[in-house]
């Protein structure tokens, strides 16, 4: 670091011009390069060159795309060219980093998540095996959407949730590419494809460093997303036993089913919806009997 002489030439080396406003008491607010604009406009713009700025820190690629979605700002364009083109440097930042931006894009409750990143030529570096869920046809009448399609659509559905509830929902399907066959009748299937998308999110979350903690419950979450709760008593107290009579994490597996069904055909999903809630009642009404398992 080499300490700048002026306001000026310590402004120039700051990532985005909504973050150089400066203030001293003597000429109050001081503004240098049009950040008060850009922040009055919702607009984030590096300051003078992008494709510098990116080359100073690639992170700063993530943290525009993170304002993007918890400010609801807007790339300028140039800046959001450069971001494209220079995507590949994020491979020279520490893993920490990058997680720590992507759990703040999760929090942000941002609708097009994975849209954003995909386009900005993030996730193929970042999330090379999310990236592979593009435009990939599932071939069932249960979804008429592709598998990024539901998964962004999933996601969308998960206001007010955990870190690791989002993320499970994000890698809920990732072993679906790895695992799809098609029969006779063209219609699409995916068998342990959950098996799949764990070890695929092991793997993604081992290489960004997350604590075990939330490996493990984010990993027991996606093995539990497609299986198939009865509502009776009898079903529940057996799956709770299966949880290790963990309350939370059956709630938990249940509201990422949740988010997985209303990204569904709609007709064909309200009656597995309607059984999940018939399900969260009677997990409600098990914890205060407090039954052995």
């Amino acid at each position: 670091v080499k300490y700048a002489d002026t306001l000026l030439e310590d402004i120039k080396r700051r990532d985005f011009t909504i973050n150089t406003l400066a203030y001293n008491e003597a000429e109050g607010l001081l503004d240098l390069v049009g950040g008060r604009n850009d922040l009055n406009q919702r607009i984030i713009r590096c300051v003078g060159n992008p494709e510098e700025r990116f080359e100073e820190d690639a992170l700063r690629m993530l943290r525009a795309l993170r304002f993007t979605m918890s400010l609801h700002f807007t790339i300028e364009p140039h800046t959001w060219t450069a971001l494209q083109s220079q995507a590949h440097l994020l491979t020279y930042i520490s893993a920490e980093r990058i997680r720590d931006e992507w759990n703040r894009m999760l929090m942000s409750e941002y609708e097009t998540i994975l849209d954003l990143l995909y386009d900005s030529k993030v996730m193929p570096i970042v999330f090379p095996e999310l990236a592979k869920l593009h435009h990939q046809k599932q071939y069932s009448l249960w979804h008429p959407y592709d598998m990024l399609q539901h998964t962004q659509i999933a996601l969308q559905h998960t206001q007010g949730y955990s870190l690791a509830e989002k993320l499970a929902v994000v890698f809920h399907d990732i072993g679906k590419p790895d695992t799809m066959y098609l029969d006779e009748h063209h219609h699409g299937h995916f068998p342990h494809h959950a098996k799949v998308s764990v070890e695929l999110t092991l793997r993604i979350m081992k290489r960004l460093k997350y604590d075990h903690a939330t490996i493990q419950t984010v990993s027991k979450l996606i093995a539990c997303h497609d299986y198939y709760l009865q509502p009776n008593k009898r079903f529940m107290r057996r799956f709770l036993g299966k949880l290790g009579g963990d309350y939370a994490l059956c709630r938990s597996v249940m509201k990422v089913q949740l988010a997985d069904d209303y990204a569904k055909d709609e007709e064909r999903a309200n009656e597995k919806i309607d059984i999940l809630t018939r399900c969260q009642a009677i997990a409600d009404e098990l914890e205060q009997q407090n039954p052995a398992f």
